[in-house]
């Protein structure tokens, strides 16, 4: 179970950010349409924040091989570089059931 999302812990969803990039770069992944650097780099950090958040490694039902899926899933994500990679790590991020999307 996901803390409120006030909390410090809770990863937080791209629909609630305030900013101008984020929301425009995510229609443009989720529709196909080709990112620009600038669209990668504002979805890379985006990705980041959400694995990267402390209540995915709080899951008292996590085992190594979770933990291990963890730091993979988060190395994948700091690594994002292009439209697949963030293909990929978001597939990972789907698979283990903490879809950013």
């Amino acid at each position: 179970m996901l803390p409120s999302p006030d909390s410090p812990e809770a990863p937080k969803y791209w629909r609630d950010e305030t900013g101008p990039n984020l929301r425009p770069a995510i229609f443009k992944y989720v529709n196909g349409e080709r990112l620009t650097v600038g669209d990668i780099a504002f979805i890379r950090a985006y990705l980041r924040q959400w694995i990267e958040s402390p209540v995915w490694q709080m899951n008292p039902h996590l085992t190594g091989k979770g933990r291990r899926e963890l730091r993979k899933m988060r190395n994948r994500t700091r690594d994002i570089k292009s439209e697949a990679d963030i293909a990929c790590a978001v597939s990972m991020m789907v698979a283990a059931g903490m879809d950013p999307l």
